[in-house]
């Protein structure tokens, strides 16, 4: 049987609920048992909850050879970026992402970077379950006996982003950071290192995500960017960014105080990747992604550049890093907010991303002009309960919604659940995709048109389910 925090990309959950302290001790009884390792990196965000598995799957190492690194209250990326470039032989991060301050959990990496998904996961389960039988330990250890990576991670993380980036081209502006309480406030101090041109200010940054944080660190629900989005109004912020909990989602707000999406967002760095004449031309865009990505893509193509591309792919970090690591893309977005970046530690930063946009803003002005540049058009999303013929209803669907666009090009695309692009000419106009959570028994709806009537339309169709 598969244990409670066992997700689709992942192994989270409600802490002390899904999963508790002595399932990270027996996690790490059982990566021990799975993986050979000599020396482990292990991170944790701003969570009481993270700390306390942290400990616990430290405890796991007690009385072995095994040289355990670690990174206290850091951004996902530190991580991720360290699995990269430094001979560590397995990678944790404990973390509860963007989900609410009572989730917690690990996303694991073999040496290289690679993400632990797949039949490896399912070996490490195993070895969990066998581990059961051994007496559960709490933890009696002192963090300070084990080796602090923060400064060679900062040193490597500041060094990649200097090499992508000139980031003496980037002009004096005022930016507003909403940290939500998370563990991206370490990453901002790096920034304003590299940035001292840009005068950096923060919101919610107790650094400690829990109940009393003022809302939910997740910057794909406009609900929770309000305070930001106020801010950066009323205090003429040049432009203002939200972190998830561990930094590597992350979404904006132009100097009005309008809200971007990570469509929006990704065809800012499809601009900007094109300036610094990258050899990072391939695009992959997530099913829930808006036109304006491909769009850009193309418009770019049609200006001459030929090595250019964008092609649909799913969801999923696991998944898109693995696509990174193949050759599949170069840069892939998902519309929540994860930019992931090949030559950026091949992972996604919230960081590396705000520098990306800065640098937009620095080359073609304000940042409210990026909507008009890249139309996005409308879009709507929601969840409904899965159902024993959600087949039949999704067919049903195409169906029904197919005649409105009788005479214009369409395609259909099947990758994680299904996906409808409508054309004018070359360019998409109009879209819908239907997708199945990796968490729960929902399937999530997503519809957009840049055409006022088609949008309409659509919200209708979509309203009678």
């Amino acid at each position: 049987m598969q244990p409670s925090f066992v997700k689709k990309y992942d192994l989270r959950g409600v802490y002390n609920k899904d999963i508790k302290d002595e399932d990270a001790f027996y996690l790490g009884l059982a990566i021990q048992r799975t993986i050979p390792l000599k020396k482990v990196l292990i991170g944790w965000d701003t969570r009481v909850s993270s700390m306390s598995l942290a400990m616990n799957f430290i405890q796991s190492f007690q009385n072995t050879e095994i040289k355990i690194h670690y990174l206290q209250t850091c951004p996902i990326d530190y991580v991720t970026a360290a699995a990269q470039a430094f001979d560590f032989d397995f990678s944790v991060m404990f973390t509860g992402s963007h989900n609410p301050w009572d989730w917690t959990g690990l996303l694991m990496h073999t040496q290289g970077g690679a993400s632990v998904d797949g039949e490896l996961v399912n070996k490490i389960i195993a070895n969990y379950n066998e581990a059961l039988n051994q007496e559960y330990n709490p933890p009696h250890i002192n963090i300070l006996d084990y080796h602090n990576f923060q400064n060679e991670i900062e040193d490597t993380y500041k060094e990649n982003i200097s090499s992508l980036v000139p980031l003496g081209k980037i002009t004096e502006m005022k930016v507003l950071v909403d940290v939500g309480d998370g563990s991206g406030s370490k990453s901002l101090d790096i920034l304003e290192t590299l940035l001292p041109q840009v005068t950096f200010e923060r919101i919610n940054d107790r650094q400690l995500y829990d109940g009393d944080s003022p809302h939910t660190a997740d910057p794909s629900n406009i609900e929770n960017m309000q305070q930001l989005m106020d801010a950066v109004r009323q205090r003429h912020f040049d432009c203002g960014f939200a972190f998830d909990s561990d930094a590597d989602r992350v979404l904006g707000v132009d100097q009005t105080g309008e809200y971007l999406n990570g469509s929006l967002i990704g065809s800012a760095m499809v601009d900007v990747f094109n300036n610094l004449g990258s050899s990072m031309n391939r695009y992959g865009y997530a099913v829930e992604c808006g036109p304006s990505l491909y769009n850009t893509v193309l418009d770019v193509y049609n200006r001459g550049n030929n090595h250019i591309a964008a092609t649909p792919v799913p969801v999923g970090r696991s998944i898109l890093r693995r696509f990174l690591r193949e050759g599949k893309v170069d840069i892939a977005v998902e519309n929540v907010g994860h930019f992931y970046v090949k030559d950026f530690f091949m992972t996604d930063s919230g960081a590396f991303t705000i520098v990306l946009i800065l640098y937009w803003i620095s080359i073609n002005g304000t940042l409210s002009t990026l909507r008009e540049k890249h139309p996005d058009g409308q879009r709507t999303q929601f969840n409904l309960p899965r159902v024993e013929n959600q087949e039949e209803v999704l067919e049903d669907l195409v169906e029904e919604i197919g005649p409105r666009f009788v005479g214009k090009e369409n395609k259909k695309i099947e990758i994680d659940g299904i996906r409808l692009e409508f054309y004018e000419g070359e360019y998409i106009k109009s879209w819908f995709a239907i997708r199945p959570s990796g968490y729960e028994k929902i399937e999530k709806y997503y519809f957009g048109s840049l055409d006022a009537e088609d949008y309409e339309y659509l919200r209708e169709k979509f309203k009678k389910e």
